[in-house]
């Protein structure tokens, strides 16, 4: 089973419940953002984000892509994205 959930600046993949606690995967596009420190600052986020909202997490693996309008994003409205895309899975998962 296979749930994606797309937001403005993120998509993010969640598969099957697995043991232990949740895993992240990131899959950052070089198209999507060009220069590496911008793909590090997007990463950083996203892994920062994670790490706050683990606990709330079950126990899948995800996987966080990043979208066209993702670079022109500041930090916080990533971390807004992620926290919307983080409620998303939640309620998906619990169906």
């Amino acid at each position: 089973m296979l749930a994606v959930l797309q937001q403005e600046d993120a998509a993010t993949t969640a598969g099957t419940e697995l043991p232990g606690s949740a895993r992240l995967g990131m899959a950052i596009a070089k198209k999507r953002a060009r220069l590496a420190p911008e793909r590090n600052r997007q990463k950083r986020v996203i892994r920062e984000s994670f790490r706050h909202n683990r606990h709330r997490l079950q126990r899948m693996d995800i996987v966080v892509m990043n979208r066209d309008s993702c670079p022109q994003a500041s930090n916080d409205q990533l971390r807004s994205s992620l926290e919307q895309l983080w409620d998303k899975l939640l309620v998906k998962s619990n169906r």
